[in-house]
C-alpha cells in the first residue's frame, strides 16, 4: 500500500518485464542464499536484468536480500553489495554497448525536454546536488505521515539491542539504493519522478516490521507502526486513484466534446495549445500525449499542434474552457499535468 508505488500501476507496458524480474528473484533468493558464490551469482545476475528492465527493481531485491541475511555475518552482506555494484555496472555497459550497435552512441542520449546537467566543474556538482536535495524533498511530502512513523520506528530499533544489528544491515542496502540514485543526478542533473524511488516506501515499513523480533515492548511498537502505515498506505491509494479516475473522466469529455463540435465535417481538424512553460516539462508532453492518443484511439483523430494565430485565440480563452470552436478548427486547451506526473 505505497504511496510512491501506486502510481507504477499506470505504466503496465513498461514495467511488465521488471516485474517478472523482481518475482524471479524473490522465489529464488532463498535457494542462492544457502551459499556465498550462489548468493554471489544471484545478486549480479538480478541486477544486470534489473537495470535492462527497470533500475529501481534491483534495489528493492538488495534490500529484500540483505533482510532475508539479516542473522548472517558481515561478510556475507558486504559480498552482496559488492556483487550488486558489479552487477549494476555490468547492466549500464550492456545498455551502452546496445544503444552504441543499435544508434551509433555509447550510452543513451538524454533528452533536452529532462533538463539534464552533465558533471562537469564544481559549479554543476552543486547545482546537481540541489536538484536531488528537491528529490528528496518530494520523497518526503509524499510520503507524509509514513514518513514519520518510519523515523519512529528506526528510533525505537536502534534502542533495542535486538534489532539494532539487523537494522543497520539494511540501512546499509538502503544507502547503496539511495546513493544509486543520488550518483545518477549528480553525474546527468536528471532527476526521477518519486515513483521510481522504490527504496523509500522499505525504508519507512521495514523498521516496524523488525520491531517484531525484539522485546515485547518493540513487538507492541511494531505491531502499531505496521497498522498505522497500512492505514495511511490505504488511503494514499484510494486518494491517487480517485484522483486519476477524474483526470481520465475529464480527458473523455474533451474528447467527446471536441469529437461532437466537428461531427458536421469529418475533415475538420483538431489542434492543440499549451501554455509554452509546460510545453517544455516532461509533465506537459506526457500531458499533451496522453490526450492525443485518446483521441487517435477513441476517436480516429489525429491531432496537430496550433498555428501562431491560432494559438493567440486559444491562449486568449484557454481560462474559458479546454474546447473551442475557432471557425476552420476546433481547438483544445491542454490542461495542466495531473500531480499523479
Amino acid at each position: 500500500m505505497s504511496p510512491l508505488w501506486i502510481r507504477l500501476i499506470y505504466w503496465p507496458g513498461t514495467l511488465s518485464a521488471s516485474a517478472v524480474v523482481a518475482a524471479a528473484g524473490v522465489w529464488t533468493l532463498p535457494w542462492a542464499a544457502t551459499r556465498r558464490r550462489g548468493l554471489a551469482a544471484w545478486v549480479v545476475v538480478v541486477a544486470v536484468l534489473s537495470v535492462l528492465t527497470y533500475p529501481p527493481v534491483g534495489g528493492l531485491l538488495l534490500i529484500a536480500a540483505a533482510v532475508h541475511l539479516r542473522n548472517r555475518p558481515w561478510k556475507d552482506l558486504l559480498l552482496l553489495v559488492g556483487g550488486f555494484l558489479v552487477g549494476f555496472a555490468t547492466g549500464v555497459v550492456v545498455v551502452s554497448v546496445a544503444n552504441l550497435v543499435a544508434f551509433g552512441s555509447f550510452g543513451p542520449e538524454i533528452a533536452a525536454w529532462r533538463n539534464p546537467n552533465q558533471l562537469g566543474s564544481l559549479g554543476d556538482l552543486l547545482v546537481n546536488a540541489r536538484r536531488y536535495k528537491r528529490q528528496l524533498l518530494g520523497i518526503r511530502t509524499t510520503l507524509g505521515p509514513a514518513g514519520v512513523v518510519g523515523l519512529v520506528s528506526a528510533v525505537l530499533a536502534l534502542l533495542d539491542p535486538r534489532v539494532r544489528p539487523v537494522l543497520l544491515k539494511v540501512f546499509l542496502a538502503v544507502a547503496v539504493v539511495a546513493g544509486l540514485e543520488c550518483a545518477q543526478t549528480l553525474v546527468t542533473g536528471v532527476r526521477t519522478n518519486v515513483r521510481g524511488s522504490l527504496w523509500a516506501w522499505l525504508a519507512v515499513v521495514l523498521p516496524g516490521a523488525l520491531l517484531l523480533a525484539g522485546s515485547t515492548w518493540s513487538r507492541r511498537a511494531g505491531q502499531a507502526s505496521l497498522l498505522v502505515l497500512a492505514v495511511i498506505g490505504l488511503f494514499a491509494w484510494r486518494s491517487d486513484i480517485g484522483a486519476h479516475q477524474a483526470t481520465k473522466r475529464g480527458y473523455d469529455d474533451i474528447v467527446a466534446s471536441a469529437v461532437q463540435s466537428s461531427a458536421s465535417d469529418p475533415a475538420r481538424e483538431v489542434v492543440f495549445f499549451q501554455d509554452p512553460a509546460e510545453r517544455r516539462t516532461a509533465r506537459g508532453q506526457i500531458t499533451a500525449g496522453t490526450l492525443r492518443m485518446m483521441f487517435f484511439e477513441e476517436a480516429g483523430v489525429v491531432v496537430r499542434w496550433c498555428r501562431a494565430s491560432e494559438c493567440t485565440q486559444l491562449a486568449s480563452r484557454a481560462d474559458q474552457g479546454p474546447v473551442h470552436d475557432l471557425g476552420s478548427v476546433t481547438g483544445v486547451v491542454v490542461p495542466s499535468p495531473p500531480a499523479v506526473l
